[in-house]
């Protein structure tokens, strides 16, 4: 028996892996019968360029799958998806005549083709199936073209569309208006009316006939055509209808010989050209195949592997398509490894992991992606699977002998290059003969073959072996004691122990159950067998740990790596819009001297006044937006927004001065007055406790021992500034120098008397102070000849 699953596979070994349900999401999209089967002889070896081919076909699907995906579904719902209707070339091929509703078919697989060829001029696989340009002209003008002018995509035939069909369909639809009209007579008239079972009529073999009650029927009102199954009604057709339907007979019998005469001309026309339709076929069946691989990987996430010609296989996050939530592991087989074998507790996912690296070398050959994040593969030319039971009830075998047997017959066809998985080998004999037996069959296979096998196994020997050998790879499953439970990950460089004793424990607890055995068990194993299962089960606890940590470090380390990107992004889009805001600003300013230019030169501005009043302004603006330019860029600017407490404040400390937007160094307290004298640079002030500000990077200084000079400042200005009958050149600089000072603290506030007079002080002055966002003006009691000044 050949157990190649690339060579006529059996249901038997498909069923171990849950074929037929993984396969169920992929044949529930196919339409055609025919692709269905295809499908199941599409398991077999294909080569690198073959799977590449058929891989690029997946891509090209993939990269429009909501638009493709739609205009092929609309297409191939056009056509019926029994087989039957494709086998129609073989009844062309044999001179018989397609009916008009036979003729459909090759009619829509035409239109089908013609409607995709643009969409799909991109698809490798198209040129294969396209008809020649001559021959295909050719079939839309002599075959396409008449038969669409009175045949519907649904076959349904409008008879008044065909000029011969049209003048005898005319005398059937003038018979048949007649009749209904006689009937409806009938129906009315003395004779009949207390005879009819109910009013409606019938057609019965092409005759129009009425529901006549039998016990009221007598020869006069016509044949009878049949009766009911009671015999209780009759149905005749009336003697006056009797001519206008034979009449109506004649004229359907003409027309379904026209019919018969266009199905003829049809016929022959496509009967020249079966190979191109032959050719469509395969087409609409390809097409629907890759449909339905693109849904199906679409659906499931499935990636596309890199191939190799080297016999080696890398699968990165692979888990089974069939498990919700999987967890998923990694898996590499070096060319100079020969196997992998995997250890571990029972229900630890050694089944599931096998299955799955056998079904990714299956989906390969299938020409479908692979249920991995990342894989490298080989397309190897055998793939054996050996399930954990073996067991041939049909053949008498016990489990150890049909195995056994399976193995002989193995080794008898192996392919040069083949991936062998067995799942618990020799599973159901002694352990240590097993171990034997399995070093042995491993030495015969690589002795005939260069294949390489995948094997799970509970045997102390056999792992024990394996691992100290450098062309295996030994592996477990993981287990985590602290929660006692399974992981389901696959951990490299150790095998694993079985825990047996203990997993009968949980399950023992699990079902209510109190008893000794697994006490028991371990007084009775051999203390040195004992001891090396808890080392292993210690060193698989250790890994498991060491592998948790590492997993949680490249976790954080990539947590962190996408908060430092975010962190940028977020830098880099406050840097943009600051700019953006600046420009903005910056617009505006060189608006409005654009503006001032054009005014001057067109003479608008007739005082020397004006202009000075309405440059300053813009100056005095661009110095607003310096300062704040420079201010936000102070690294030193980043303070609490409380007001501290008095208890908070200390001396040869940093704070930083709401008054005059710096770092001052505070260098004593007066907490009577609630002030502070604070140095900025060279100069020395006094300022409220409540202007400043605690630093988030609070910082103090080293006491200074040198000489400090203490200067008194007095306000230049008075607090009151008298400016009647000044120019306007003049009122600005004095009105700058009082500002100044209320600026950095000196003075609260002042009071500018700039009079009524035409308003050119009061006008400028307040414009001024509206665009300078720290300084608020008012003028109180109704007196519109001063303004007062102060801090917002």
């Amino acid at each position: 028996m050949n157990h190649n699953l690339l060579r006529a596979p059996t249901g038997d070994i498909l069923s171990l892996l849950d074929w037929n349900s993984l396969l169920s999401g992929l044949t529930d999209v196919i339409h055609l019968e025919k692709t269905r089967e295809t499908l199941g002889e599409s398991l077999f070896f294909k080569d690198r360029k073959t799977i590449e081919k058929e891989y690029d076909s997946l891509d090209f699907f993939l990269a429009s799958f909501e638009t493709l995906y739609q205009e092929v579904t609309l297409s191939l719902s056009l056509l019926p998806p029994e087989k039957n209707h494709l086998q129609f070339e073989q009844y062309l091929q044999k001179s018989q005549i397609l009916s008009l509703d036979d003729l459909n078919f090759p009619c829509n697989l035409l239109e089908i083709f013609l409607n995709l060829r643009r969409p799909l001029k991109s698809w490798n696989k198209l040129t294969q199936f396209s008809p020649d340009e001559g021959q295909l002209q050719s079939l839309k003008h002599k075959f396409i073209k008449p038969f669409r002018s009175f045949v519907d995509q649904t076959g349904k035939i409008d008879y008044l569309k065909h000029p011969d069909l049209k003048r005898t369909w005319e005398k059937v639809l003038e018979v048949e208006s007649e009749i209904r009209q006689s009937i409806v007579r009938m129906s009315r008239s003395k004779t009949f009316s207390d005879a009819l079972q109910y009013s409606e009529h019938d057609i019965i073999n092409d005759r129009y006939v009425l529901a006549v009650k039998s016990d009221s029927y007598k020869a006069s009102l016509g044949n009878i055509i049949a009766h009911s199954k009671s015999g209780l009604t009759l149905f005749v057709e009336p003697t006056v209808l009797r001519e206008k339907s034979t009449k109506r007979i004649h004229l359907l019998a003409e027309i379904d010989e026209i019919k018969n005469r266009l199905a003829r001309q049809f016929s022959d026309i496509l009967r020249k050209f079966i190979p191109e339709l032959s050719g469509l076929i395969e087409f609409v069946t390809e097409l629907d195949l890759l449909r339905a691989k693109s849904v199906y990987c679409h659906r499931n996430d499935l990636t596309r592997p890199s191939l190799s010609d080297e016999f080696a296989f890398t699968l990165e996050d692979f888990y089974h398509p069939l498990i919700e939530h999987p967890v998923k592991n990694t898996i590499s087989l070096e060319k100079s490894r020969k196997g992998f074998i995997l250890s571990g507790p029972n229900t630890g996912g050694k089944t599931v992991a096998l299955k799955s690296i056998a079904i990714c070398h299956l989906f390969l050959h299938m020409g479908l992606f692979l249920p991995v994040s990342r894989a490298t593969i080989h397309p190897v030319r055998g793939i054996y699977y050996f399930g954990n039971d073996q067991q041939n009830l049909d053949e008498g075998l016990s489990s150890f002998a049909s195995e056994s047997k399976n193995y002989l017959e193995l080794l008898d066809s192996l392919e040069e290059s083949s991936l062998i998985i067995i799942d618990e080998i020799f599973n159901s004999t002694s352990s240590e003969e097993a171990s034997s037996l399995a070093i042995a069959l491993l030495d015969e296979i690589h002795k005939k073959s260069n294949s390489k096998v995948v094997i799970s196994t509970h045997h102390q020997f056999f792992k024990t072996h394996i691992h100290s050998m450098k062309e295996y790879v030994s592996a477990h499953v993981e287990f985590d004691v602290e929660i006692e439970r399974p992981t389901f990950r696959i951990s490299s460089g150790s095998p694993g122990s079985s825990m047996a004793f203990r997993i009968f424990e949980l399950i023992s607890s699990a079902m209510g159950k109190t008893n000794l055995i697994a006490q028991t068990a371990r007084n009775i194993i051999d203390k040195k067998t004992l001891s090396y299962e808890q080392l292993l089960q210690e060193l698989s606890q250790k890994q498991g740990e060491l592998t948790r940590l590492i997993r949680e470090n490249k976790i954080l380390n990539n947590e962190l790596k996408n908060q430092k990107k975010s962190m940028e992004g977020i830098l880099l889009m406050e840097k943009q819009r600051m700019i953006e805001g600046y420009e903005k600003k910056l617009e505006k300013i060189l608006t409005r001297a654009r503006t001032l230019v054009s005014d001057i030169k067109l003479g608008q501005l007739k005082t020397p006044n004006k202009v000075a009043e309405k440059s300053h302004s813009i100056r005095s603006n661009i110095q607003i937006e310096k300062e704040e330019l420079f201010e936000s860029k102070n690294p030193d600017c980043h303070y609490e927004e409380r007001v501290p407490k008095e208890h908070e404040f200390e001396e040869q400390t940093i704070y930083y001065s709401t008054t005059l937007k710096n770092n001052v160094l505070v260098f004593s307290i007066d907490k009577r007055k609630k002030e502070a004298v604070v140095h900025l640079g060279k100069m020395s002030l006094k300022c409220p406790l409540s202007t400043l500000r605690i630093l988030k990077d609070k910082k103090k200084t080293k006491k200074q021992t040198g000489v400090w000079i203490n200067i008194q400042k007095e306000p230049i200005n008075k607090l009151s500034l008298d400016c009647r009958g000044m120019r306007l050149s003049e009122f600005q600089n004095e009105v700058e120098s009082s500002l100044q000072d209320i600026l950095i603290g000196n003075t609260p506030f002042v009071e500018i008397i700039h009079g009524h007079g035409n308003g050119v002080l009061k006008n400028w002055l307040r414009s001024y102070i509206d665009e300078n966002e720290r300084l608020i003006w008012d003028s109180s009691h109704g007196n519109d000849g001063y303004t007062k000044i102060t801090l917002k």
